[in-house]
């Protein structure tokens, strides 16, 4: 599958077409400013959610698969307006899902195609995809039917059976959510503070020039760093903060901890190294074009570590990434104190050890 990159940057055009990296340390969708997207490397989040899982002793595949269906199912409304939603229903509902599926491969998400869609309001309505190295399996099923939903109008779940090593066939089907876990899993709305970054901008499409650092693959629908072939997905933080709420209120009070040393393990455990961690303006480059917020403050003392960001998102996730640094950089453990103040900074302060 064709997809236009720039010839500047290297870029998907859609994607700097329909995404905008503001001076403030957000990705947002351009049509819709304030649904904030994330640009990642995509080991972070599947790690992340492997060490909870080992750590609490509790499979939480179906809450993934949930908070995927959400979000995906509110980009989607959002994307595509409700007239046109309407129409295809009726009239064009393949071509919209090859449209949206073509979407995925210029997010990183993976090689997917559409094998067969039937929407004539029967109990086996479905749409079925095939996908062939997806970044995360649970998330991308819940991705399917949340699409599916926003397209249909009918209430959507899906299945997945694996057909090959890395392929899998991945089904709608028609079913009800769980009214508790949906409401809890709702995105929350923030709102950001003004901004002073200045991310060089690619002179012919308008993105960030540093995304000249990454590899688009649409073929494959990957994209990798350069440097060191790394995976990256463009996704939104509302699709996974609200994951530790459901697993704090199901799993208990402690899962605030938990997040923050699955975390942290994923950092010291052979993912990032000490050369990873450069000066103060390449972490605060390094943040905004992730998304993750505008990195006001990073200090190194003796033995401690002090950081401030702006706009954060997915703060248990940063914590336990600043906790990781902290012990690549001294060697050793460290305590951490965080707290986010009423304007929304989350402030981190680690010390040695005791």
């Amino acid at each position: 599958m064709n997809a236009k990159l720039c010839s500047g940057c290297g870029a998907p055009r859609r994607i700097t077409r329909e995404h905008t990296w503001l001076n403030n340390g957000l990705i947002v969708e351009t049509r819709n400013p304030e649904r904030r997207m994330l640009f990642f490397e995509s080991d972070n989040i599947v790690e992340l959610f492997a060490n909870i899982e080992e750590i609490v002793g509790h499979d939480i595949d179906r809450i993934i698969t949930e908070s995927q269906h959400m979000t995906t199912f509110d980009y989607v409304v959002n994307l595509v307006p409700g007239v046109v939603r309407r129409i295809v229903r009726y009239a064009g509902l393949k071509m919209l899902a090859k449209n949206l599926i073509g979407l995925t491969r210029v997010m990183g998400l993976g090689d997917a195609e559409l094998e067969s869609v039937k929407f004539k309001g029967g109990d086996d309505d479905h749409v079925a995809v095939v996908v062939r190295n997806p970044w995360f399996l649970q998330c991308f099923s819940g991705q399917i039917s949340g699409g599916m939903e926003a397209v249909t109008g009918l209430e959507s779940q899906a299945t997945y059976e694996e057909l090959a090593p890395d392929t899998y066939r991945i089904t709608t089907h028609i079913s009800s959510h769980p009214k508790e876990i949906t409401e809890l899993l709702k995105e929350r709305k923030r709102v950001p503070k003004q901004g002073h970054l200045d991310l060089p901008r690619c002179a012919i499409c308008g993105g960030p020039q540093d995304l000249d650092q990454f590899e688009w693959n649409v073929a494959e629908g990957t994209i990798e760093t350069r440097a060191n072939r790394r995976r990256m997905v463009l996704a939104g933080p509302g699709e996974f903060e609200p994951i530790f709420e459901v697993l704090e209120q199901e799993l208990g009070e402690h899962i605030p901890k938990v997040v923050i040393e699955a975390e942290r393990r994923f950092v010291t455990e052979g993912f990032y190294s000490r050369d990873d961690i450069r000066q103060e303006k390449d972490l605060v480059r390094h943040f905004a074009l992730r998304g993750l917020g505008n990195l006001r403050e990073i200090r190194l003392e003796k033995n401690r570590l002090l950081g401030r960001l702006e706009n954060p998102c997915m703060n248990l996730v940063i914590v336990g990434l600043f906790l990781g640094f902290y012990e690549l950089i001294f060697g050793q453990p460290g305590d951490v104190a965080w707290e986010v103040a009423p304007d929304g900074d989350l402030t981190i302060d680690i010390n040695a050890a005791i």
